[in-house]
């Protein structure tokens, strides 16, 4: 994932702890919904981590950053990020963008020992040859449940 160039705009929502002080960040107004009351909102482009660190610092103006947390699994990276920025403990990013990449813990898996299904990384659609078929063909060749008697 690249610093601030988008290349991977992950719609994260997370928040940020300061002294006396809530934030919730999102990527679009009105995410909030029923946050607790004195939670100031924030509508930065989270796929931007400048962006987030920037508004961050603006609202709390000085204000010491006592913990980030994500709101969701795409906020994972992003809050890592920012924990570190703000000199907080954690895991870190990196240890974030492994977790948040499929590939890399099927390979980390895999390199482990740890049975895991076959798979390859593709990079486009017409990469991928996956058979699909009709949820009716699925299900004609189901076992059809008998009902439950009471």
């Amino acid at each position: 994932m690249g610093a601030d160039d988008g290349s991977c705009r992950r719609l994260a929502e997370i928040a940020v702890l300061a002294d006396h002080r809530l934030l919730h960040i999102s990527h679009r107004r009105g995410e909030a919904g029923s946050a607790v009351e004195g939670t100031a909102e924030l509508t930065v482009p989270t796929w931007s981590p400048g962006a987030v660190r920037r508004a961050v610092a603006a609202d709390l103006g000085g204000l010491p950053v006592r913990g980030v947390v994500p709101l969701g699994s795409d906020g994972v990276v992003l809050a890592a990020q920012l924990a570190e920025h703000f000199n907080l403990p954690g895991s870190g990013r990196q240890a974030a963008e492994s977790l948040a990449d499929r590939w890399r813990v099927h390979q980390a898996w895999l390199g482990g020992g740890c049975g895991v299904p076959r798979a390859r990384l593709v990079h486009s659609l017409p990469q991928r040859r996956w058979r699909t078929q009709s949820c009716s063909a699925i299900r004609s060749r189901s076992p059809r449940a008998e009902p439950i008697q009471p």
